[in-house]
Order: structure tokens, then sequence, then C-alpha cells
């Protein structure tokens, strides 16, 4: 059943007011290509925050927007009432509602057959299950008899005589429904074609249904109906007070002859589907940073930063784009030895900074000082690191209780999502959410405690008072709180000088190497590939450096 439009506004503003609360900075970029009017959908990537991302698709667009939401999902009792009055559409998982087999399973690499013992094949298989061995689907191609089946594609590493799980074929035929119908009203749906959240530095293999929707849509008598591509990008984003960006792509539209080709069936059917799930998936890879594994993304993110002229402040999507530059030029480049070598001195770069317990943007501030620069700026900054300390201390005390709990409930959630996953490295991908969750069940329980204690100890009147001050104070000091960490950062770069100017003299020359390595390379790499560079020499004019060496930068 739907939701009237207009009846989901206060749910939105809700939503959109956590994530100005969780997150320091969301900025959007193009969101006036989602037209203001007529049937779309938004295709989101990649899923790397379960329930956050969607919150953070809403809180940046103004039309409303019906997500394709996990019915698991749907059945919980919190945030499933929240999908519900959104309008969310309910999908049915086969892993949600996969059942323990019985008896084991063997198969050799590669081989598409499954042979059991002390199985019922012909009872629990169908044709279009499957069999779930360590997270790895395998789909059910034919069952032979109750100790044999065919596979569609066989395992990449054998197994013998272990446990399995067996995921139930699903009829989606209802839910193709509900979006056809909700296409011809002109409404906007959501969806992440990857399937469920992840934490891989990847996309995903995109899923047939975003081209089934589209296609079936217009096939049924849907106006045309045009595709957003939508990129999610975090910048720590599993943490509190950190930054995200989310990037909208050109629509892509829907030629008739492809609507027809569906309607044709067979090859031609197919044919059309691979077309558009082909350009949806070029269209969403344009707005989106990946790359191969974790800590390449995090060398891309170092490379960023060193290439970066220091004299410039860039905007969150200025930063992203840089980004996305430096994967789609590391991927051309990756096998040069001048590449390799330069992504094994970042690594040593990047743990030198750890070892010294230093940030590379405090290396930075820091060193070009003297001494009486930076005597002063420590006296300047520790006095006002100790004024805003006590200035926060209650609201330290009153966050501790809330802190701790999100901390103890997204790292064992982490844990369970990782462990039940074979696409989850670490699980960061439910952190964020199970924070929010965690602190909007424990927020109100302490505020209540809060005000009934300040009632208790000054006076009566200052428990109503408190409920209503509270919330409004707390929110007051976040801001207070993105200073005042700013300013420890500062605080303590110049304390790792003063205590070791030459230890951090010698990064910062590693520093100013590493810096001038990239941009040659970074410079060369847009020449060749016949695109125009980021910034000009004279970006990069006046910064501290220029032309020092390191028995200069000692001497100051």
């Amino acid at each position: 059943m739907y939701i009237k439009v207009e009846d989901t506004t206060a749910v939105r503003w809700f939503l959109t007011s956590l994530v100005s609360i969780f997150f320091r900075e969301v900025e959007t970029r193009n969101s006036h290509t989602v037209p203001v009017r007529g049937p779309v959908i938004l295709v989101c990537a990649p899923h790397w925050s379960q329930f956050v991302d969607a919150v953070l698709v809403m809180s940046t667009n103004r039309r409303p927007i019906k997500f394709l939401t996990a019915a698991k999902t749907m059945r919980r009792r919190f945030v499933g009432a929240f999908s519900r009055y959104l309008g969310c559409i309910p999908v049915e998982r086969p892993q949600d509602l996969a059942t323990k087999g019985k008896g084991t399973i063997s198969a050799a690499t590669g081989a598409t057959t499954v042979v059991g013992k002390d199985t019922q094949f012909t009872k629990d298989l169908t044709p279009g299950s499957g069999f779930a061995v360590d997270g790895h689907v395998f789909k059910v191609e034919k069952v032979i008899s109750d100790t044999e089946a065919e596979v569609r594609d066989g395992p990449s590493e054998g197994f013998k005589d272990v446990a399995f799980k067996v995921y139930p074929r699903l009829n989606h035929d209802d839910l193709y429904e509900m979006v056809y119908d909700a296409l011809k009203r002109g409404e906007a749906i959501g969806i992440f074609p990857e399937g469920g959240s992840h934490d891989g530095s990847m996309l995903l293999p995109f899923k047939a249904g975003v081209a089934q929707m589209a296609l079936g849509a217009m096939a049924a008598g849907s106006p045309p109906v045009r595709l957003i591509p939508v990129g999610l990008t975090y910048f720590h984003g599993h943490r509190f007070r950190s930054r995200a960006m989310v990037e909208f792509g050109d629509p892509i539209s829907i030629e008739q002859d492809m609507v027809e080709a569906y309607r044709n069936g067979g090859d031609a059917k197919r044919g059309a589907f691979d077309k558009l799930l082909k350009r949806v998936q070029e269209a969403v890879e344009a707005v989106t940073i990946t790359a191969p594994d974790y800590e390449t993304l995090k060398l891309l993110w170092a490379g960023r930063r060193l290439y970066k002229p220091e004299n410039l402040e860039l905007s969150t999507e200025q930063t992203q784009q840089l980004t996305i530059r430096f994967s789609e030029a590391y991927v051309q480049l990756k096998n040069e030895p001048e590449v390799q070598a330069l992504r094994s001195d970042l690594a040593v770069y990047n743990d030198a900074l750890r070892a010294a317990g230093l940030h590379d943007h405090e290396v930075v501030q820091t060193t070009v000082l003297q001494e009486s620069e930076i005597f002063s700026g420590v006296l300047q900054k520790g006095f006002l690191v100790l004024i805003q300390t006590v200035v926060l201390i209650p609201f330290m005390v009153f966050g501790l209780p809330i802190l701790f709990a999100c901390r103890v409930v997204s790292t064992f959630k982490a844990r369970a999502a990782a462990a039940s996953s074979a696409v989850k490295e670490h699980g960061r991908d439910v952190v964020a959410t199970w924070k929010v969750l965690t602190a909007l069940m424990i927020v109100p329980i302490c505020l209540v405690l809060y005000s009934i204690l300040l009632g208790q100890l000054i006076h009566p009147r200052l428990t109503g008072i408190s409920w209503c001050l509270l919330p409004i104070i707390m929110l007051g000091s976040l801001h207070l709180w993105d200073h005042y960490t700013d300013l420890v950062k500062q605080l303590r770069g110049l304390l790792a000088l003063m205590i070791s100017k030459q230890q951090t003299v010698e990064l910062y020359y590693q520093r100013c190497k590493l810096k001038r390595r990239i941009r040659a390379l970074v410079n060369r790499a847009a020449d060749d590939m016949g695109i125009d560079r980021m910034f000009d020499e004279k970006d990069f004019m006046g910064e501290a450096d220029h032309g020092l060496e390191l028995d200069e930068l000692l001497s100051m």
C-alpha cells in the first residue's frame, strides 16, 4: 500500500535532520539533473552504508523517492515503520528465507555437479534455487536425484562433505507490478543495483532488475522512464561528523526500439537487457570512486592530498572529482614501474606518519614555522583548547554513555555482518547505520535522566526546562566540537614539532619529494591521456617548501 507523497514530509524532514547531525558536511553535485516530474529511477552506488545511503540520497533531493527495500528490513519494528511510511517497496531476498540443508554436499573445483550425502534434493531444491556454502551461492540448473544436482557455475575451490543452506527460488512478479504502477503514476523509484550493502572498494556486479523495471514499465504503458546515476562518496563515512558527497549524473533515456526488443522476447529481449544494463553501469561508474582494494583506495587519497595545491581550499565536490581522476589514471598506469615505485614510497610515508603519531596536514602546517611561532602557537592554541574543554566537559560527560553504546553496538553488528557475508570485508557498511539507530534509542533516555537529575540537584523546575533546552544546547555544541577537534589536531602537530623537530622536518622533506614526483607524474599522465589539467602551475606558486632542501629546513 502506498502512502500519499504529502504525508511523508515530516518523516523526510526528520531523516534529513539525522543526516545533518551525523555528517559534518554533505555536498551535492548536479541535483538539477533529476527531473521535477515524470517517472524516474535513481540508480545509486556504491551501497557502502546500509540504511544511511538511502537517507542521504533523499536528503539531497526534494523529490520524494520510493526505495526498493529488503522485505526483511520492512518487517523490523523501527526501521520498517519508517520504510513503510515513506512508501518503500519491499523486495524479498533468497538469503533472508534461506534454510539449513539436510546432510552435506561435495563438489570438485570447477565442477558443475554437486553430490550430496544424506540429502533430499528433490524435496528441497528446484531449478533456479541455490546452494550457499561459506557465503557463496551456486544456482541450481537441474535436480537429478536426492543426492545429485547440476549448478550453473562450479566452485572456484572445491569442497567436500560441508554443510550448506538452501536458497529458495522467488517469484518477483508482484514486486515488478508495484514498480510499474509507481512509474505509471510518474513517481521516483530508488534502487541499489548491487543488491545488499558492502564495504568493498569496487562496485559489485549490477543485478538485472534495474533494466527489467525500466523496460518492463515502458512496455506496460508507462510514460518514458529516465534513469539517473547517483554516486555516493564517503570520507571516513562510518565515523561521526565525517563528510559525504552525492553526485547525480546525466539522465539516461530509453529508446523505443529497446522497448520493442523487450516486447519481442527471446534473444532480442536479452540483448536489450544487456545493452541497457551496460549503459547504466558505465554511467554510475562515471560518478563513483573505486579501487581494486581498500589499501589502494587509501593510497589514492594520499596521492590526491599531496597533489592538491596547498594554498587552495577545495570543496568536497572538487575533492571528489580529483579522486575520480586519480582512480581513472591509476587503472591505466598501475603497471608502470614509476607508478609502482611511487605507490611503495607513499606506503612508507604513511607508515612513518602513523609511527610518529601525526597526520599529513599537521606536518604541513607546522614544519615551516619559526621557533618563536611554534611556541606562541602552542600557547595560543593550548589556551583555546583549555577554555573549550571546560565549556565542553558537561557535554562530554553527557555524551559518553551515548558514544560508548554506539561504539559497542556498531562494532558488534559490524563483526556479525562481516562473518555472515562473502562480500563484506570488515562490516564497515553497517557501522553508521547502527550508530544512528543506537543513538535514536539512547539519546531520549539520557535526556530524560539528565533532566530529572538536574531537577533533583538544583531545582525541580529545571526538569521541564532541561528537557526542552538540552537538545538545542547539545546540537549547538556539535559545531563547537568540530572547531575543538580541529584545534586539538593543530596543537598536537605543534607539540610534535617542538619535541622532535628533526623527525618532523625529515617527514616534511620526504613529503616534499613525494609531492614533486606526484605532480610531475600527474602532469605527464594528463598530457598523454589528452585531458585538461585540473590545476595550473600558478596554483602551486608561493608554497613554503619551494626550492628548500633538508639542511635549510633544519636550520629554520
